[in-house]
C-alpha cells in the first residue's frame, strides 16, 4: 500500500505519505494512528475470511504471490474462461527486503493473526 499511495498522486493520503521519511515512518503511522489499519480496527485480512469465532468461511484462499496461478485455479473450479488484466502495477523488491529488525517487530506484533494464518515469514 505504501508504494501504491506514492505512485498515485491523486490518492487521498498521497501528500501525507510523501512527507514521511520512508517506509518505517509509514508503518508506524499505520499501527499508531486512527486509520482503517490502526490498532483496534477490524480491517485485517483475517477478518475478511473468518467468522466471529475465527473459523475460515471461504473455500479457497488465493495469495498475491501466486495471483496468476490462483486466479486460473478459481476460474477452472468455476468453469470460467477469462483473463486477469494487469492494472495499477507497482514495481518493487520482495516485501521482506523493506524490513529492518524494528519494522519486523512492529509488523510481527500488530499483524500477528494474519501472519500466522497465511504463513508469512521474514526468512
Amino acid at each position: 500500500m505504501y508504494y501504491f499511495i506514492l505512485k498515485e498522486t491523486g490518492h487521498v493520503k498521497y501528500e501525507l505519505v510523501k512527507s514521511m521519511s520512508g517506509f518505517a515512518e509509514y508503518l508506524e503511522w499505520i499501527v499508531e494512528t486512527d486509520n482503517p489499519y490502526a490498532k483496534g480496527a477490524t480491517k485485517f485480512q483475517t477478518d475478511t475470511i473468518t467468522d466471529d469465532d475465527g473459523k475460515i468461511i471461504v473455500d479457497f484462499i488465493g495469495r498475491y504471490e501466486n495471483l496468476t496461478q490462483d486466479f486460473h485455479h478459481v476460474c477452472k473450479l468455476l468453469n470460467l474462461e477469462t483473463s486477469l488484466p494487469i492494472i495499477n502495477k507497482t514495481i518493487h523488491r520482495d516485501y521482506r527486503s523493506y524490513y529492518n529488525p524494528k519494522t519486523q517487530k512492529i509488523v510481527a506484533e500488530h499483524f500477528k493473526t494474519d501472519i500466522e494464518l497465511f504463513g508469512y515469514t521474514f526468512d
